[in-house]
């Protein structure tokens, strides 16, 4: 399992592991935002992904 963390402004908002399949929830994270996401395995380099835009939808209905 691989430790997926979402960092933003350079502090930890949520961390959760990857299912077998690699997905994962953050349902801990609730706000819209910037954020930088850090995945991570033992023996690897962490992989970063930077500056992901988290936003709200709403039905247009």
């Amino acid at each position: 399992m691989v430790s997926v963390v979402a960092r933003q402004e350079s502090m930890d908002v949520a961390t959760t592991l990857t299912g077998k399949d690699g997905s994962f929830n953050l349902n801990n994270l609730n706000q819209e935002g910037t954020y930088d996401f850090y995945f991570s395995y033992v023996g690897y380099e962490t992989y970063v992904e930077k500056n992901i835009v988290l936003k709200k939808i709403r039905a247009l209905y």
